[in-house]
């Protein structure tokens, strides 16, 4: 009977320890898309620090519109493409080669030095990073656990736990990696700069990288932690402008019933991670969620 109740108790214990320390919350960023498997996750939710000692959780996302999509197409003014078989076109009957991944990964790298010389783009970029909101406009995104150490480096992503007690304005502090190694920074957390980010807390523990784990060790409870995310800076958050917005003027292409939508119209994106040459990270729009109960799923590129 004794050793009986010793076991008793070592499960009792296991069962707490996962609750508190591991047990992803109830409520991380709403209800998950059907596309959402194991490893992968949804995620944007702004960071915004309570007043010191709430136990209040980080709040819905609420990013502004965009400006107003311009179509792509070509107008009557423009001149024909050459015709085919002559030096100017491609032969007939030969279809335009697809870009190779490393021509991927350097157009994407071209496409991200212009974002972050864009003042219109980064100053709508930085205004929804830092919180100027619509409400009940959502962004969803999907990724591998394994992929968020890899992510981060790309887009200069800060990945941080902040403990609940760290919010005190009188003693601020928060850790994030640092070259792959944990670091304790004693000042107030960049909350007010990033209001966008992708809660690591969605992802099953064990799946994530051990550089990731060594971070949410450094707090034991669940509820002592705040917030445990990588950051999203205005650059990356440009290209999610970029292709939210391409991503609705292909669905206004399709000439859709009742006329184009605008950004007014839109509920929701549901948008994805996609690994590319070279260590390189691109985004593409998953599927459009309107406001009147419509999708649009985005069609698969090569």
């Amino acid at each position: 009977m004794r050793l009986l109740g010793h076991l008793l108790l070592i499960a009792i214990a296991f069962g707490l320890s996962w609750w508190f320390l591991l047990r992803p919350p109830g409520d991380a960023g709403g209800s998950p898309s059907k596309d959402v498997g194991k490893g992968q996750t949804l995620v944007l939710t702004p960071a915004v620090a309570p007043a010191a000692g709430s136990k209040a959780s980080p709040p819905v996302p609420e990013p502004v519109p965009p400006m107003p999509v311009v179509d792509a197409e070509p107008t009557e003014d423009a001149p024909p493409p050459p015709e085919t078989g002559t030096p100017e076109g491609e032969p007939e009957g030969k279809a335009a080669s697809e870009p190779t991944e490393s021509e991927r990964e350097k157009n994407l790298r071209t496409e991200l030095t212009t974002i972050a010389t864009s003042k219109e783009l980064m100053h709508r970029a930085t205004a929804e990073v830092n919180g100027d909101a619509r409400r009940g406009f959502t962004t969803t995104f999907l990724c591998s656990a394994k992929d968020q150490l890899a992510i981060a480096a790309y887009f200069d992503e800060p990945v941080v736990l902040v403990p609940r007690a760290g919010l005190d304005p009188e003693n601020g502090r928060y850790f994030r990696l640092d070259a792959g190694k944990v670091k304790e920074v004693r000042e107030a957390p960049p909350l007010d700069r990033y209001r966008q980010y992708r809660d690591l807390f969605a992802f099953d523990y064990d799946s994530l990288p051990g550089a990731l784990r060594s971070l949410r060790r450094r707090v034991f409870a669940r509820s002592d932690v705040y917030l445990f995310a990588a950051l999203i800076p205005p650059r990356e958050w440009g290209l999610v402008i970029v292709r939210r917005e391409a991503a609705l003027a292909a669905f206004n292409r399709t000439a859709p019933a009742g006329g184009p939508r605008t950004t007014k119209d839109v509920r929701g994106f549901t948008m994805a991670y996609e690994r590319r040459a070279g260590g390189a990270f691109d985004i593409r729009v998953r599927e459009i969620q309107f406001a009147d109960g419509g999708r649009y799923r985005v069609p698969d590129r090569p």
